[in-house]
């Protein structure tokens, strides 16, 4: 089983390096979105973003997977489950709702141009005080993404809504959420996860809108929990890569 990482809105595959970091002995596959790295031009959709996982997955000979999403991956994510349950065997959602809208002087404010906004827009992923080099690590990744990229990728989550057919998701589910999250606050993660039948809600305090980077060894540790729970038959033990500050390694599964 493999485990395929989504990305968020603006960013692309390497924003899961971190979490990466710590995912010994996970197969994961880390897709493009639509508008960079070979994904075709920019998709203003969910459902778009959804076909491209698609493809990059039959190109990569990947039937089913286990998915991790953040923010619009999340989005992507929870499409997957409800639309196409054959390919999903478990979705991990860190930042994202059932909904998903985006304040209009966000939309309205981009045609006219990406730098203007490029300070406020990387600062509203985090809480006040977060490190500088995270700012800037945000801003760098608008600004190579594009403000075009950025743009559909905001519209496609400002009309993203399936509140009322999380009924539908089978799924093993695990909701992640910050508790400072400006841009999807917890409530919006905790109402998702009451909805889904078999969801787990984990919300982390201090954590705003970019867990993958903020707290990247907790993320990878529910994930990993999530793909050992898709194997069958005995599985191995899966362990964090040890780093200072870090954890060591995850109890076996099961």
């Amino acid at each position: 089983m493999t485990l395929v990482l989504l990305h968020s809105a603006g960013a692309a595959p390497e924003i899961w390096d971190r979490v990466r970091r710590f995912l010994v002995g996970v197969p994961v596959f880390v897709p493009a979105l639509p508008g960079r790295g070979g994904a075709g031009e920019p998709a203003d959709d969910v459902a778009a973003h959804c076909a491209a996982v698609l493809r990059a997955m039959d190109d990569a000979g990947i039937g089913r997977a286990a998915f991790g999403g953040h923010s619009l991956g999340g989005a992507v994510a929870l499409w997957l489950a409800i639309n196409h349950p054959q390919r999903c065997a478990g979705i991990g959602i860190a930042n994202a709702g059932a909904r998903m809208r985006v304040a209009p002087q966000m939309l309205e404010a981009l045609p006219g141009g990406l730098e203007p906004i490029l300070d406020l827009v990387a600062a509203s992923n985090f809480p006040p005080g977060s490190p500088p080099e995270w700012l800037a690590e945000r801003r760098a990744a608008y600004a190579s993404v594009g403000g075009e990229t950025l743009l559909a990728d905001l519209t496609a989550c400002d009309r993203f809504d399936v509140l009322d057919r999380l009924w539908e998701i089978r799924c093993r589910t695990q909701v992640l959420a910050g508790s400072e999250d400006a841009l999807t606050p917890p409530r919006f993660a905790r109402l998702m996860a009451e909805r889904i039948s078999a969801a787990r809600y984990i919300e982390y305090a201090g954590a705003g809108h970019m867990l993958p980077v903020e707290r990247p060894a907790e993320v990878a540790g529910e994930l990993a929990v999530l793909w050992a729970s898709t194997l069958d038959g005995p599985i191995t033990r899966v362990r964090a890569a040890r780093e200072p500050g870090g954890v060591g390694s995850l109890p076996p599964p099961g």
